[in-house]
């Protein structure tokens, strides 16, 4: 069974699977994600993957959801001595473990994620508060984090038991004064899990009259950055220099057509670090845009996802917002003049450019790492528009 596109060290999949599958015989196979790990000599898991297998036995016809990881140096071997001492969940069908000696690989049969032991027992209607429908999984990161939701209750599920200091966040922002901002309502919590009510919104790109929302959408941001920091994450104080340094080997590596340009891009960024890292540190957002903000059929605006939240420069949030592709016409120059407006004492028009800047470099490697179509070009792009900016 080959499998097209597979980095060399994963190419032997196919017939490792069709060696080891020990239920009928495997004759499909999609690999829906394929993650390299960006620090190879730390992480102990070179590759982990998503994949789905199509089997048969004769009489019967199945498809197997399955999460990958792999060791280095035969280290699999002893991750699959205990893993058999572990209880796993049963999957619709096939194993629930499957060991990959060649590849130095363990696959996990949906629902089991080895970091998100809890997963299968979210996936169980019982978990949830009664009276409730099916449980539907609308996003699953094997290994961090998935979201799940029944009937109007949402559950986001995480690796690290940080679920209670998402929690504390939440109950902060519910006590913001409404005509600034909404947050879901907390209903549960426990050390790795969130259960919150559904919010009745839409994306605040998809409202009507989007640039109309600016002016909410401004102070909500300037009601994080007045926030306690204490509800936020730490960063190491080298955090910007250190992202742009890997962010210039991976491009440089991918597309060493473009590394005059990365280079100008990178030293621009790196020479004027400094006098950023001067300026305020409030708390932020962390993976701030549009789609983390809806309004409601009143027009009031929500927020959601404070899992990113840390410290840094405020305008950090601001410039990831204005740097996303596809913003709705007239929003940007509104959302400047209305962030200005206010957090004044936070504003800065160089600190805002360098930050686009920087954002543009982050945009660019991502253009790679999520292969969207013609990354090339839109790689090319960010690093003009990036260089534009410094």
């Amino acid at each position: 069974m080959m499998v097209l596109g597979l980095p060399r060290e994963l190419a032997g999949l196919g017939s490792a699977l069709a060696r080891h599958w020990p239920c009928g015989t495997p004759y499909g196979l999609r690999i829906t994600s394929v993650r390299r790990s960006a620090s190879r000599q730390r992480d102990p898991h070179p590759w982990r993957l998503a994949l789905e297998v199509d089997w048969h036995d004769g009489a019967r016809r199945g498809r197997q959801r399955l999460h990958g990881l792999t060791w280095r140096d035969g280290g699999s071997h002893a991750a699959w001595a205990q893993a058999r001492t572990q209880a796993w969940a049963d999957p619709a069908a096939g194993p629930s473990l499957l060991h990959l000696p060649e590849l130095d690989m363990l696959l996990w049969a949906w629902p089991n994620d080895p970091g998100l032991p809890q997963l299968p027992a979210l996936l169980d209607p019982a978990a949830w508060p009664a009276g409730l429908g099916p449980v539907d999984l609308h996003r699953h990161q094997p290994g961090h984090r998935a979201s799940l939701r029944r009937q109007g209750v949402w559950a986001k599920t995480l690796a690290a038991p940080v679920a209670r200091r998402l929690a504390c966040r939440f109950r902060h922002f519910a006590q913001v004064p409404a005509a600034v901002m909404h947050v879901p309502r907390l209903i549960a919590v426990d050390a790795h899990t969130l259960f919150q009510a559904d919010a009745p919104v839409r994306p605040l790109r998809l409202a009507d009259r989007p640039a109309d929302h600016a002016p909410a959408l401004a102070a909500a941001l300037a009601a994080v950055h007045q926030a306690p920091r204490h509800l936020g994450g730490r960063r190491s104080g080298d955090h910007w220099p250190r992202a742009i340094e890997r962010r210039r080997r991976k491009l440089r590596r991918v597309l060493p057509v473009a590394a005059p340009m990365i280079d100008r891009v990178a030293d621009g960024l790196l020479a004027q670090a400094h006098a950023v890292a001067t300026g305020p540190s409030t708390l932020l957002h962390g993976d701030a845009h549009l789609d983390q903000f809806g309004v409601d059929a009143q027009g009031r605006l929500w927020m959601f996802d404070l899992d990113e939240m840390c410290c840094g420069d405020p305008l950090e949030d601001l410039a990831a917002v204005l740097s996303r592709d596809g913003l709705p016409p007239g929003i940007a120059g509104r959302l400047q003049a209305a962030y200005r407006e206010a957090a004044p004492a936070l504003w800065c028009p160089q600190r805002l450019r360098w930050h686009r800047g920087a954002q543009a470099l982050l945009q660019a490697t991502r253009a790679f790492v999520f292969q969207v179509p013609d990354w090339a070009a839109v790689a090319e792009r960010r690093l003009q528009e990036a260089r534009s900016w410094l």
